[in-house]
């Protein structure tokens, strides 16, 4: 029998803040494409693709309203006890 996936935690996971950052944005996840999750929180302001690059890269996308700083907390309780270090990253 085979462990529960979500018992084991990843060893790291990537939180990328993006607004507008559609030029930007491949290229930074494409950097951290080793990382065992990457969640993307695109500002729902934004005007370009950066959601859409995100959901082709990122393991989650979430689009929240401007203020990321409960967003990046929000994250942190999501990945709960399966993450043992968040990386947050700006796509610059």
């Amino acid at each position: 029998m085979s462990a529960d996936p979500l018992s084991v935690p990843p060893a790291l996971s990537v939180c990328v803040l993006a607004c507008d950052e559609e030029e930007e944005l491949a290229r930074c996840l494409d950097a951290v494409a080793w990382a065992d999750e990457i969640v993307v929180v695109v500002d729902a302001k934004s005007r370009d693709g950066s959601e859409k690059v995100a959901r082709e890269k990122a393991h989650r996308v979430e689009v929240r309203r401007a203020g990321y700083r409960p967003v990046t907390r929000r994250v942190r309780v999501l990945a709960g006890k399966r993450v043992r270090v968040v990386v947050e990253l700006d796509p610059q």
